[in-house]
């Protein structure tokens, strides 16, 4: 359990369902990933102190997953709703200025269901989910 800290439980028992599958054998995971730049509080604020809630406040993707061809970037809930979607778009967005443009990049949506009015708008935008 803990390297999904940020999980809640119902979560876990989703992440470990979608890792029984054959297809998550092709990732190498990276947890709690974070993006962004964070809030600056601003320059009143202790450098150390600053630096240090710049980083708590940074964004957090659930996982990154790395495959020989493309990443992968993973959001596990309950029920696929506009919060994944919009945190998927972001998190692609915070990754290609950190990492570039070089490389694929798969959105994955890992959930027991998903909203129904959401589910055309997730694949409008590539989002691929996985119903475990």
């Amino acid at each position: 359990m803990a390297r999904y800290t940020h999980f809640k439980r119902t979560e876990i028992a989703i992440w470990e369902r979608y890792l029984a599958l054959e297809e998550s054998k092709q990732y190498k995971f990276t947890y709690d990933v974070h993006l962004g730049e964070g809030v600056d509080p601003g320059t009143d604020y202790d450098p150390v102190m600053r630096e240090m809630w710049k980083h708590l406040t940074k964004l957090r993707a659930d996982v990154v997953g790395e495959a020989s061809d493309h990443v992968a970037i993973f959001e596990v809930k309950r029920r696929g709703d506009m919060t994944a979607l919009g945190q998927l778009l972001t998190y692609r967005q915070l990754w290609r200025i950190q990492n570039g443009y070089g490389r694929r990049i798969r959105l994955v949506l890992v959930c027991e269901d998903v909203h129904p009015d959401v589910e055309p708008i997730l694949r409008l935008h590539s989002v691929e989910i996985i119903r475990v």
